[in-house]
């Protein structure tokens, strides 16, 4: 067996993002590539990738799985992503394609992006904040993740020990993975679509992973600013990117520095 080459590609999860990693997919070389989607698509996209045709994989990940909400959701992020896996795999047969991600924990990730909506929601028709919801709902998220993270770490490495050459795509979770699996494998990580500025809740769900104390304060800032950016910008913007974006430019003065440099 040849020497490991394991690289975990970091990313936001924006459109600007994954156009990014597909460009560098293109020119790049891999036995294994890992994608961030639920385990259950992996024998859809092997029949994609072996010459299924794109609209067909889409039709029957609407009708036999059921899992995204929209399938231009679906479409926005990943859809260049996976045409130019496909392409590899004309290039290279021996390409393999696995999902990473617990089945369970995509479901969960919906329900707890439903129950943030109506926490928002809420907030933003009241013009009161419940801060025991809130708190109840990020620790209850932030319990759940760590769990279904471990399932995808012990996932992934199982992989590591079967490929020479392993490209795995992640969100910022991908920081999780390495920091677990760096003892254990030759790995590297890179990041995409820098210099990125967390989103509030982002930002928040951070500051309680790494606070013991709770700053009840600082959480109450933290929540007004993520309904403002829900409420301002998410909702009256075309899409993720565009929302993103127009938050930076008029909040986040330090990448605003960094483009004119």
């Amino acid at each position: 067996m040849n020497a490991l080459k394991f690289s975990i590609w970091v990313s936001p999860k924006l459109r600007k993002a994954y156009l990014q990693l597909s460009k560098k997919l293109k020119s790049s070389y891999a036995d294994l590539i890992l994608l961030p989607l639920p385990k259950r698509l992996t024998t859809f996209l092997k029949d994609l990738i072996n010459g299924a045709p794109y609209n067909l994989f889409l039709k029957k990940i609407v009708e036999e799985e059921k899992i995204f909400y929209s399938i231009n959701i679906f479409n926005y992020f990943y859809e260049e992503i996976l045409k130019v896996c496909k392409e590899l795999k004309k290039i290279n047969p021996k390409l393999e394609l696995n999902c990473y991600k617990e089945d369970e924990n995509v479901l969960f990730q919906i329900q707890s992006a439903v129950k943030f909506s109506i926490l928002t929601f809420k907030a933003a028709s009241t013009s009161k904040i419940n801060l025991d919801e809130w708190l109840h709902a990020l620790t209850e998220n932030l319990k759940e993740t760590k769990e279904y993270l471990d399932k995808e770490t012990e996932f992934i490495e199982k992989q590591a020990q079967k490929y020479d050459n392993i490209i795995c795509l992640a969100n910022f979770e991908g920081k999780y993975y390495f920091q677990h699996l760096k003892n254990k494998f030759p790995v590297e990580i890179q990041y995409f679509a820098l210099p990125y500025h967390f989103t509030p809740l982002e930002i928040l769900t951070t500051f309680l992973n790494l606070k013991r104390e709770i700053d009840y304060e600082k959480i109450m800032q933290f929540i007004k600013s993520h309904i403002d950016y829900i409420r301002n910008y998410v909702l009256t913007c075309d899409n993720l990117d565009e929302a993103y974006e127009k938050w930076v430019n008029e909040n986040v003065n330090w990448i605003n520095a960094w483009k004119k440099i």
